[in-house]
Formats: structure tokens, sequence, C-alpha cells
């Protein structure tokens, strides 16, 4: 399965005209770890130097690559505690609500 890091890097280079070893060359790695990952088969310290050359986030690479966890937007949190929340009697969701009261505090 392509990832969408995967993805990215194959379009970086072809939409620049560049060979796995141009880009090879360019970013000090070899040709099999450009071709690697293109395969999703890439170490994380690989994505960073890819990201940097392409100057693309490296936390947007790594989240690509599956190596950090997404961030949910604040909409997906709303919807995901929303959900949880209704699942939850109503004495759980004052108990959820004390929690999150804490937690606002002790910021």
């Amino acid at each position: 399965m392509t990832s969408k890091a995967a993805a990215w890097l194959a379009n970086e280079r072809t939409s620049r005209n560049l060979s796995l070893r141009e880009l090879a060359r360019l970013t000090n790695l070899t040709h099999t770890t450009i071709s690697d990952a293109e395969r999703n088969k890439a170490s994380p310290e690989t994505w960073k130097i890819l990201a940097e050359h392409f100057k693309t986030p490296t936390v947007t690479v790594l989240t690509w690559a599956g190596f950090l966890e997404a961030i949910p937007t604040k909409d997906e949190l709303i919807d995901q505690i929303d959900n949880d929340l209704s699942q939850m009697s109503p004495a759980g969701r004052k108990v959820a609500a004390r929690l999150i009261r804490s937690l606002l505090e002790s910021q």
C-alpha cells in the first residue's frame, strides 16, 4: 500500500524531472533509498532529509509516512467527544464535564 508520503515523494521528484539518481545526489542518499521511500520503506531520518530538501514540514511528512499520529482538527475532536458523550449515562456525562473543567483549571 502506498502512503501519502510515498505518493508525495514520487510527485515531487517527477514534477521536477528528477531521476532517482539525481535526487539521491542532491540529498546525499542512495538511489535505492529513494526508491524504497517511494514504496514507503524508509526510516524517519530519510523522510526528514527529503522533507527538508523539498521544503515541506518534517512533521507533515512523518505523519504521512505513518511515524506520527495525525493531530485531529478541532471539529474532528468535537465530533468525537460528542459521540463519546452521547453513549454515556447522564451521571457519566457529569463526571466527564467535571474532568474537563479540572483540566482547564490546571492549565
